[in-house]
């Protein structure tokens, strides 16, 4: 009976999960038109292009920078979006993600470490997350990528504290992150038309328009499907880890 009960409430919090992305993203549609957020975007995107390739390097510095310091990879994606479109977005921003978390991932590896990955893997979810990548390895990364068990920034370095190869952790995170962040590019790509980037708003096509709307459901139902084996193995682990400190 607790297990079931135990279950309502994680199915309750799952969907509560999606539901506040979803507001997520229409909230930052909606900010494209009427706040000032727009246009820092647009002034970033058009500084970032008339850079030309090197506007791909300072974005990827940027976002590696950032990320350890916590800022959202939400907005960070969403940009290349803006920048990029979502295609292009999806070129610059996946490969400047995958760096961002292996800088977290390698700085958690080689600087935290004694008591202080003591005192972080002290926390629940965080030794779960611990002890399910170390039974599980590259397969639990991937996953992981898939659900918000941990925000992006925390989960590189909580990852960096286990025993995964930094190859294996980069691989991983390569392909996990693809359908997120193509869903956020398409929102900047979005909101970059709207905005009128290059000059003059426009209106969205209805083909593109669909495309993303119908993109971003599958996105979010596969997300959700195959990241109830992420939680599910990080759940097992808590309990695991509670079993053993009876």
């Amino acid at each position: 009976m607790e297990r079931r009960v135990h279950g309502g409430r994680g199915a309750t919090s799952n969907w509560l999960r999606w539901a506040l992305m979803v507001v997520f993203i229409a909230a930052m549609l909606v900010a494209y038109a009427v706040l000032p957020i727009k246009d820092w975007l647009m002034t970033v995107a058009r500084e970032l292009r008339s850079l030309g390739g090197l506007g791909i390097a300072v974005y990827a510095l940027a976002y590696a920078s950032l990320s350890l310091v916590f800022f959202p990879a939400a907005i960070l994606s969403i940009t290349a979006g803006v920048t990029w479109g979502t295609f292009g977005g999806f070129s610059v921003a996946l490969p400047s993600a995958t760096l961002a978390a292996t800088t977290a991932f390698v700085v958690a590896r080689y600087l935290f470490s004694g008591k202080f990955r003591t005192w972080v893997l002290h926390r629940p979810k965080l030794h779960a997350v611990d002890r399910a990548v170390n039974a599980k390895g590259a397969t639990l990364v991937v996953l992981l990528r898939f659900s918000p068990v941990l925000p992006f920034p925390i989960l590189n370095y909580a990852i960096g504290l286990t025993g995964i190869s930094t190859w294996k952790f980069m691989a991983a995170t390569f392909f996990g992150m693809m359908p997120i962040t193509l869903l956020w590019n398409w929102v900047g790509s979005v909101g970059a038309e709207i905005g009128g980037l290059d000059g003059t708003p426009s209106e969205v096509g209805t083909a593109k328009l669909v495309a993303g709307i119908v993109g971003g459901l599958v996105t979010v139902a596969v997300t959700f499907w195959v990241g109830r084996a992420a939680r599910r193995a990080v759940r097992e682990a808590e309990e695991a880890d509670a079993a053993e400190n009876l």
